[in-house]
């Protein structure tokens, strides 16, 4: 008998079935005769070989819709519009190279997802007034947009946008976007890290609430302040949150109005304007929601801000805006630390009538320097509600699935701590020796502790010193103890790194 090569041996292989890790259907509550698409996004250890979606109409039979490959494990499907009161019906079966398939919701055809075509919306009425009240620009992981809800209902933020894209050599103008061509060079973002954010679809603002838009995302935003932000511009997490994305205007999340060219976006300028607006598609013209710019007095720039006045837009021109020379920026650039708070809620003297925002208002005439103060360290609204509460146990998410190191795959790990403790999550050999910390509140900050909001983290299958470990089985270690009482829970869950010999 002689040795075999062990370069000619077979791959170590493992049979799994494909793993869902999300679903949409777009938009979220469809109105008589509005196109849908649904989608779904999948992993697999094998490659993916495709997805079939099963739609029904009131009660009827399922009928099969082969699902386009969108790239990176996302499969579409586009279905007509329907009549108001319609039912539909839909679940989706993913399936890869071993002809193993995996279905959602679990039981198909027997418990759907489902949806009531609902009525055409009526007209758009015009948008309610909302106040920028705290803007944290200094620190990478600590920026933020805080927006207060004066009104005594909920506001419905749908077709409201927030940007900083005000980049006037490169022809960047928010306003432009009822042209609908959105790009870098019309409605700007994507670049410089600018932004050009739209609300999501259905979001709602309660009446006298306040929320917070984190800029780097939620896992920075939380590692600063130790908690979760009401929205962030992108999902930063290795695994996505339950934190609700911003909507890039033109392109995707990665790569278009908030994240692009290699940058993330940034409020860090000496001089820079946040400019909160609404605009209805189909209207020739936005409407001013709220402004706020500043600039360090040592700066000469103007390039920050605007005025529009009468430009025309299709067949409408926009009102007066206060002159770039006459504004008002708040003139100073912050130390790191500190933000922009809102002191007076009645915007003091800002020009009523004739412009272009709420009711009249010329947004661009309010005196900052009056109006906010900047001696104060950033303190951004907490949510409210039980969420903002804190869990009252911890709890611990990992798929059902093993992961090659060696072919660069990561594993993902999925976490909520609770209020008040010192959290670890950690990874043993079977022998019960430490392999690697993955994340240590005494040093990571404190994880989430709203319950639906994970903290996320990957295992790249390395130990403490970086090197690779061997294939087996290991375990998840998921330590929380009560800073008051010492009490002590602990999760664990399995994990099996595979390997693949060199062919």
């Amino acid at each position: 008998m002689t040795n075999q090569d062990p370069a000619a041996q077979p791959a170590t292989f493992f049979a799994t079935a494909p793993v869902i890790t999300a679903h949409e259907v777009s938009p979220a509550a469809p109105y008589d005769g509005q196109e849908v698409t649904l989608s779904v996004t999948a992993v697999s250890y094998s490659a993916l070989s495709g997805a079939t979606f099963y739609v029904a109409y009131d009660g009827g039979a399922f009928a099969p819709v082969t699902g386009t490959d969108a790239g990176g494990g996302v499969y579409t499907a586009t279905l007509p519009g329907q009549s108001e009161g319609t039912v539909v019906s839909w679940y989706v079966v993913v399936t890869n190279a071993d002809g193993i398939e995996a279905v959602y919701p679990g039981w198909g055809e027997g418990a759907p997802e489902e949806w009531t075509v609902g009525a055409v919306p009526p007209p758009s009425e015009d948008p309610d007034k909302l106040l920028l009240t705290e803007i944290c620009t200094l620190g990478t992981d600590q920026e933020f947009v805080e927006i207060y809800n004066p009104n005594d209902h909920d506001v419905d933020m749908s077709d409201y946008y927030l940007t900083d894209a005000i980049y006037s050599p490169n022809n960047q103008f928010y306003w432009r976007i009822a042209e609908g061509n959105p790009g870098p060079n019309t409605v700007g973002g994507g670049a410089f890290g600018d932004f050009e954010a739209r609300f999501p679809a259905g979001y709602t603002i309660a009446a006298g609430d306040t929320i917070v838009i984190t800029m780097p995302g939620s896992q920075a935003f939380t590692a600063s302040y130790g908690f979760l932000p009401d929205l962030e511009l992108f999902e930063d997490d290795p695994v996505a949150d339950n934190v609700p994305d911003m909507v890039p205007v033109w392109g995707t999340p990665t790569s278009g109005s908030i994240v692009g060219d290699g940058s993330t976006p940034g409020l860090s300028n000496a001089a820079e304007i946040v400019i909160l607006y609404n605009w209805h598609e189909g209207d020739d013209l936005v409407t001013d929601i709220d402004v706020f710019s500043w600039k360090d007095p040592s700066s000469t720039t103007t390039s920050f801000f605007f005025d529009k006045t009468g430009v025309t837009v299709g067949g409408s021109t926009y009102g007066p805006d206060t002159p770039v020379s006459g504004q008002h920026p708040f003139a100073a650039q912050l130390s790191f630390g500190l933000s922009y708070q809102r002191t007076d809620v009645t915007e003091g003297n800002q020009a009523q009538g004739a412009g272009n925002g709420v009711d009249g208002r010329d947004e661009t005439s309010e005196d900052f320097n009056a109006t906010f103060t900047d001696q104060l360290a950033a303190d951004p609204a907490r949510p409210g509600g039980p969420a903002g509460e804190g869990a009252d146990h911890a709890e611990l998410v990992v798929e059902a699935k093993t992961f090659i190191p060696t072919m660069g795959e990561t594993f993902p790990i999925r976490f909520i701590s609770k209020p008040r403790s010192e959290t670890r999550l950690r990874i043993f050999d079977q022998q019960g020796r430490l392999v690697v910390s993955l994340f240590d509140s005494r040093f990571n900050g404190p994880p989430s502790v709203i319950p639906g909001a994970y903290t996320a983290v990957v295992w790249d299958g390395r130990d403490d010193t970086f090197e690779r470990v061997k294939a087996g089985m290991y375990i998840i270690h998921l330590s929380v103890v009560d800073n008051r009482t010492g009490d002590q829970e602990t999760l664990t869950a399995p994990v099996v790194v595979a390997t693949r010999l060199s062919n």
